[in-house]
């Protein structure tokens, strides 16, 4: 029963952490998941068999260690020492652009934008993605006519409305070619740091 429990929880955890995606990359973030979880678990008891720890127990499916706190406090400054190196060594730079066009009412914009994988921005009605633009962009384009929808959003230290504008032509160019997003746009409260012309949730797109 308790194998059919975690089989349940673990695609609900994914959804939970990730949001409503296509199913493609669902059940691909799902198959991760377990495969990590399988593999700590394959490694964790290799070590536990062969190498047989007095001050180490599993119970419950949770793993138990007993450590002093002396040892723990210098143990995780020694990781923290060892992760912060490795960060300073190794750069990698996991950030996805895409060049978006949008077009209204006879004005268009080409921005550069950034694919946010933390960022779940939706008209809460219709649950369409929403394209941010820096707010620099404001009046480069001609919005009369077009239907707006309050919409709120959420940080971690601030939370308002935006404005979002429907229906505007907006067109993700890619190298194979161009793909049309059926998404609302809106200006941010504030100028967007330098270089980043628009955010666009990962979830309106499947690049991942």
């Amino acid at each position: 029963f308790s194998y059919i429990i975690r089989a349940i929880t673990a695609p609900i955890i994914i959804l939970i952490v990730y949001g409503k995606t296509n199913i493609r990359l669902f059940l691909r973030s799902v198959v991760c998941f377990l495969l990590c979880s399988f593999s700590f678990s394959g490694v964790f008891f290799l070590l536990f068999q062969t190498l047989e720890p007095t001050n180490l127990v599993v119970k419950g499916g949770v793993v138990y260690y007993n450590l002093s706190a002396t040892v723990l406090v210098v143990a995780s400054l020694v990781c923290y020492v060892i992760i912060t190196l490795i960060a300073r060594f190794i750069k990698t730079n996991n950030t996805i652009w895409r060049k978006v066009l949008v077009k209204c009412n006879g004005k268009s914009l080409l921005l550069n934008c950034l694919v946010d994988t933390g960022s779940n921005l939706k008209e809460p009605f219709s649950e369409k993605g929403v394209l941010l633009i820096n707010r620099h962009f404001s009046n480069s384009l001609n919005l009369n006519g077009l239907i707006e929808r309050v919409i709120p959003y959420y940080t971690a230290s601030s939370e308002g409305m935006l404005i979002g504008y429907y229906p505007v032509e907006v067109t993700l160019i890619e190298d194979d070619g161009e793909i049309k997003l059926d998404i609302f746009i809106a200006f941010s409260k504030e100028n967007l740091k330098d270089g980043i012309d628009g955010i666009l949730p990962y979830n309106t797109i499947n690049i991942l």
